[in-house]
């Protein structure tokens, strides 16, 4: 039945549902600019993922906890020293998971005192985004956590 008219909240809804479904319903098949006063979009869900990594007593430099950023609307990495010594820590970023192709992202390194939490977040864009860290030499132990959604 084609029908030019108005949309209704009442009886017209779009609904996305877990990133894995979507429904539109409508009435008849209408054709008209939608309004935010008068119609609905529901999000009901997003897709979360999450990831978690504790290092003990290292002494290196090196990137880990590499990441598929390519499809999250949003991201963070949280870096906790739970060690006596100061470390650095920043994001790299990358197209592919190989080691050589990795480079640090714009937002810069930062330096973790004993105790101290930081959240970083990519200032740039590529598929895969890693933390690097770098203990000058000296034991260090920290937990890293990754949070995103879609």
């Amino acid at each position: 039945n084609f029908d030019i008219r108005a949309l209704s909240g009442a009886t017209d809804s779009i609904a996305i549902i877990s990133n894995t479904a979507m429904t539109v319903t409508a009435e008849n098949f209408d054709i008209r600019a939608l309004s935010g006063a008068t119609d609905s979009i529901l999000l009901s869900s997003r897709l979360f993922t999450e990831s978690y990594t504790t290092v003990s007593g290292v002494t290196d430099s090196a990137g880990i906890l590499i990441q598929n950023t390519g499809e999250q609307s949003e991201y963070s990495f949280y870096v906790f020293n739970t060690g006596s010594n100061t470390f650095t820590v920043q994001l790299q970023i990358s197209p592919v998971t190989t080691e050589s192709y990795f480079v640090d992202d714009i937002s810069g390194a930062e330096v973790l005192s004993a105790g101290e939490k930081i959240t970083l977040v990519a200032a740039e864009y590529l598929q895969y985004t890693r933390l690097f860290y770098d203990t000058s030499g000296v034991t260090c132990t920290f937990e890293v956590y990754y949070n995103a959604h879609v």
